[in-house]
């Protein structure tokens, strides 16, 4: 059994709001006995990636013989199962899976299904004889095996492809890279401990081969991922087998059938005892959608070897979207940014009976792709990950400066402001509270103790986690609503025709200048789409939260300046606190300090938005690589990117 101390949990994956999940009952049950089973098939992998076997013809004398072997083998003390391993990569491992450093409440025995494993491995450890372990597994996998050659060509039938061993026949090749693995979680009994979260066994992934077969002893712990994004509980069955779609599946099928992501939570009372088979294709297998799919419809998956695959694999980690890679969607996205790009120039070279429509299709078009791209590659990084997926490292590298710079500016810029307003609700001198230095140059000598402050607060509420910030902005949400309300009504009502004459006073140049600055506002999309990853219902509330968010921003701004012109001469607003100024102007002192409060407000969101958007990117960049991935670390209680939420400040 892996023996783990308490110190060393901190570097295990902790899973919140799991706590007594309930077990779900709508697993796709499929009984190879039945003549229909090849519509249900089908129907499982397109609705789930994932079912569950019945009379499935696997001899259990084989079944109880390698569970046998697999019990007597991890119940050894650590020194003795140490001499199979460490795992290069077949062998006996614990803990650590992979090289890029995935950790799990786990200890496994990675093999090869042919003859190249060295079962000697196992002759100076106690207990244990490598004929009778060879023997063992060697039965279990030539079964398992054939069960999943037939499974796989009902598949085939059911797509109505006319070449039925289309699959199978990679499994059967002697060239065949399948592996098998036998792992072990141990119980933990501290789990309580944990306050209603559950520790991780094998974290979140989806397995890369064709097909994976799957029996389990009867302790829970398996759940996979709806399309919703939530985390199932698969109710255990020790006389059945489950089947998890793959990776290379997914693209032989054009996308048909959707390969699952799942994982293993630890229990806190019985052990755990996986054998899974992963059926995989020769090294030298082209890996493309077969071509009787193919009628009608464009291909999703570049074509690429399963040895390219496995090599993307060993510099992934677990839970990355590796089939992001090699997807069409580079060229196509590349061509339609070019397109808006061409729109914006000749939007900029006059074409000014179309110019506001064009611009608010621009905007409109950038959302989409935001939305696209969110909801087809949900992870966190948001323009970052889908540069790097897209168009590659390089450019990903350069987009990587300009974000961290863009948020050093923007929080800079956002600090400085939210102190402005802070003054003229003490006094009407926006700059009360800063600190003038003789020595620096004129327009940059200025220091702000307070703007580092509320920086430094804002982060920290950050850094206390998503549902503390949520809250923070549903209260500051509804305050905004009644305020903004409140502004536009009695700009309206205070405004004069003759303040909007001239109504380009600086001309196509000024507008474009001002539309930069408002542009800036619209990186918030950015912040929506990088949260991707910790959103429940990706597919739904990603696009209603940007589409919707753009929709009601762009409204307001516009009423708001329409409001704010109307009410004074542009001459007379002032730039550092606009609105506070105005309502003083207009008669409206009381007013003044509503204005300046809501600003404060609306600017502290930002600051929040802000923060926890820009940590996410940082912890992406980190896990890239491009900076020290010490900043991609994630706090144990709160879940979040605390060291590089801490850096944003």
């Amino acid at each position: 059994m892996v023996v783990l101390s308490k110190p060393a949990m901190e570097q295990f994956c902790i899973v919140k709001n799991c706590k007594a999940p309930t077990l779900f009952s709508g697993v796709p049950l499929i009984d190879l006995s039945k003549p229909d089973s090849k519509h249900l098939l089908v129907k499982a992998c397109q609705e789930f990636g994932f079912f569950k076997v019945i009379n499935h013809g696997v001899p259990t004398e084989f079944i109880s013989k390698l569970e046998s072997e697999a019990i007597k083998f991890f119940s050894l003390p650590l020194s003795e199962k140490e001499k199979a391993g460490p795992p290069d990569p077949f062998g006996y491992g614990n803990k650590k899976i992979g090289r890029n450093g995935d950790i799990g409440w786990v200890e496994y025995i990675l093999l090869t299904t042919n003859s190249e494993f060295n079962y000697q491995r196992f002759e100076s450890i106690i207990g244990m004889s490598p004929e009778k372990l060879r023997g063992a597994v060697n039965d279990y996998i030539s079964s398992v095996k054939k069960m999943a050659c037939e499974i796989l060509e009902l598949m085939a039938e059911g797509l109505n492809i006319e070449e039925n061993n289309v699959f199978s026949k990679l499994l059967m090749d002697e060239q065949s890279d399948s592996v098998f693995r036998l792992n072990h979680y141990p119980p933990y009994p501290d789990l309580q401990e944990l306050n209603g979260r559950n520790l991780v066994g094998f974290g979140e992934h989806t397995d890369p081969q064709i097909i994976s077969v799957l029996r389990s002893n009867n302790t829970s712990g398996l759940q996979i991922q709806l399309k919703d994004g939530s985390w199932i509980s698969i109710p255990p069955d020790q006389t059945s087998f489950f089947v998890n779609v793959g990776d290379s599946m997914q693209v032989l099928t054009n996308g048909r059938f959707k390969s699952v992501k799942h994982r293993v939570l630890a229990n806190s009372i019985k052990s755990r005892l996986s054998m899974i088979y992963f059926g995989g294709p020769p090294l030298s297998e082209k890996i493309a959608p077969v071509p009787s799919l193919m009628e009608g419809e464009d291909s999703l998956y570049k074509e690429f070897t399963w040895f390219e695959y496995k090599n993307s694999l060993y510099k992934s980690r677990l839970s990355d979207n590796r089939l992001d890679t090699f997807g069409e969607m580079k060229w196509p996205l590349l061509a339609k940014f070019v397109e808006q790009f061409s729109v914006f120039k000749r939007n900029h070279h006059g074409i000014k009976n179309e110019n506001r429509r064009q611009r608010f299709l621009m905007s409109k078009s950038y959302v989409q792709r935001y939305t696209e791209c969110a909801v087809e590659i949900p992870v966190a990084g948001g323009s970052f990950s889908y540069l790097c997926i897209e168009l590659g490292d390089f450019i990903a590298f350069i987009a990587a400066g300009n974000i961290l710079l863009e948020a050093i500016v923007g929080a800079a810029g956002l600090g400085l402001s939210w102190s402005s307003y802070f003054d003229t609700i003490v006094s009407n001198t926006p700059d009360l509270l800063r600190i003038k230095v003789k020595s620096f140059v004129e327009g940059f000598n200025l220091l702000g103790p307070l703007t580092v402050a509320v920086l430094a607060i804002c982060n920290g509420i950050a850094m206390t986690g998503g549902r503390t910030s949520i809250l923070t902005w549903v209260v500051s949400s509804i305050i905004s609503t009644a305020v903004i309300i409140f502004i536009i009504i009695v700009g309206f009502v205070h405004s004069e025709s003759s303040n909007l004459v001239p109504f380009f006073p600086f001309g196509e140049k000024g507008t474009f200048s001002a539309a930069a600055v408002v542009y800036w506002s619209y990186t918030g999309f950015d912040m929506v789409a990088t949260m991707a990853e910790e959103t429940k219902k990706r597919s739904s509330d990603i696009p209603v939260g940007l589409v919707g968010s753009m929709s009601i921003v762009t409204v307001i701004y516009c009423l708001m300046a329409l409001s704010l012109s109307a009410m004074v001469k542009y001459t007379r607003v002032d730039p550092n606190a606009a609105y506070s100024v105005v309502f003083e102007k207009i008669g409206m002192k009381w007013a003044k300090y509503l204005v300046s409060i809501y600003a404060l407000k609306g600017m502290t969101a930002s600051l929040l938005v802000g923060s926890m958007g820009q940590s996410r990117y940082t912890t992406k960049i980190a896990r890239a690589h491009i900076i020290p991935p010490w900043f991609a670390l994630v706090h144990t209680k709160t879940g979040t990117p605390i060291y590089a939420t801490g850096d944003h400040n």
